[in-house]
């Protein structure tokens, strides 16, 4: 299990990266659509959604609904200290 330490400002995509190892999808993207069967197939500490906040795109853990624009799936999985935390620049 990673430990992550809780920060105040969104982590960089490299950090999340070496963190977690997003699995590319077919197409070779780190993002998949909603119904992509891997996705939904996924424990979900292993799904992290990809939102649009301020038009910026940040990524946070689990399946955010809200301003959704898509989902990576991770070889590691995230732990609840990700949810206090604000995510990562996309």
């Amino acid at each position: 299990m990673v430990t992550v330490k809780p920060r105040r400002r969104a982590g960089s995509w490299s950090a999340f990266c070496r963190r977690y190892e997003p699995i590319p999808a077919a197409d070779g993207s780190d993002m998949r659509p909603w119904d992509d069967p891997a996705v939904l197939a996924a424990n979900t500490a292993l799904v992290w959604s990809v939102v649009d906040c301020d038009g910026r795109l940040y990524v946070v853990p689990g399946f955010e609904t809200v301003n959704y624009v898509g989902r990576i799936l991770c070889k590691r999985p995230w732990n609840d200290s990700e949810l206090t935390n604000t995510g990562y620049i996309y």
